[in-house]
């Protein structure tokens, strides 16, 4: 989730939580393995905006992927759901 100045300069990196369960939740995003710019998705999976996290690099032991803009607008337009008023 955070962008790529952020994560040069900092410790930390912002994540959301995916699942391989394709129960439809609230504030999720559907993305298949043609959803990515970068990397490979082997199954189709949901992006769940309400779970956000802050990360260490130092525990992340791989980096998958990065979904590409047209899924990343729609994660941020379901936390903006999420968020607002």
């Amino acid at each position: 989730m955070s962008n790529d100045r952020h994560n040069q300069r900092s410790e930390d990196v912002l994540v959301a939580a995916m699942t391989l369960k394709l129960t439809r939740v609230p504030y999720s995003v559907r993305v298949k393995p043609a959803d990515l710019s970068e990397g490979t998705l082997k199954k189709e999976s949901l992006i769940r905006a309400d779970k956000i996290y802050t990360l260490s690099k130092a525990i992340i032991a791989k980096r998958f992927g990065r979904i590409n803009e047209s899924t990343f607008q729609k994660v941020l337009g379901q936390l903006n759901v999420l968020l607002g008023p």
